[in-house]
């Protein structure tokens, strides 16, 4: 579903996104050829063609840039449960959310396949990922728990987890299989597997 014009980037916003996405497609071109460990802010930099400062504005660490679009898919996930259509609830909110951050790797995917390839090739960088993955549970934790009271807070804390894992072997999965596997039946796969604990249903 398209976003209204009240919700759309501005030019300045869209400006930065954009910059952004330069930086981290030049960064991780330097991480798989050269290396992770390898490669400084300066380096990036000097590829880009842009000062120092102007990395370090928009990006605090390396491992920033290796997860630049996991973070906008944290972000998207983050504004569908902050706005939930009429009436839905909030498993509804939280399947809306996976599906349409689905939506947006399927449509660019070569930026994720890349930046997943130097993921997994710098086990360093497992800890910036595990902290994205907090950050999941504990939204769809929260909303549960707002939702179903804390009778059901154990519940939710499964479903939560189970819900982030699921979304992480689906990525997993589909890049592991791409370009042969369909992500959004993928995905719809990975939603019925947890279908059955959410709370209400256990």
């Amino acid at each position: 579903m398209p976003e209204s014009s009240s919700t759309s980037p501005s030019l300045a916003e869209r400006r930065r996104l954009q910059m952004m996405d330069e930086l981290s497609a030049v960064a991780i071109r330097l991480f798989t050829e050269v290396g992770f460990e390898e490669t400084s802010m300066d380096d990036i930099a000097e590829e880009a063609g842009v000062s120092r400062r102007t990395v370090y504005r928009h990006f605090a660490a390396k491992a920033d840039l290796v997860f630049e679009h996991p973070r906008r898919w944290l972000e998207r996930f983050e504004f569908v449960l902050s706005n939930p259509h009429h009436d839905e609830t909030v498993r509804e909110c939280c399947e809306r959310g996976v599906t349409e951050v689905a939506q947006m790797i399927a449509d660019d995917p070569q930026p994720v396949l890349d930046a997943f390839a130097v993921r997994n090739a710098n086990p360093i960088l497992g800890a910036t990922h595990a902290s994205s993955d907090q950050r999941w549970a504990e939204l769809v934790f929260t909303n549960l728990v707002a939702e179903h009271g804390e009778a059901e807070m154990f519940q939710s804390m499964v479903c939560a987890g189970a819900l982030v894992g699921a979304t992480n072997a689906l990525i997993l999965a589909w890049s592991l299989s791409f370009p042969g596997a369909d992500l959004m039946d993928m995905t719809r796969a990975a939603l019925n597997q947890v279908a059955d604990i959410w709370p209400g249903n256990a």
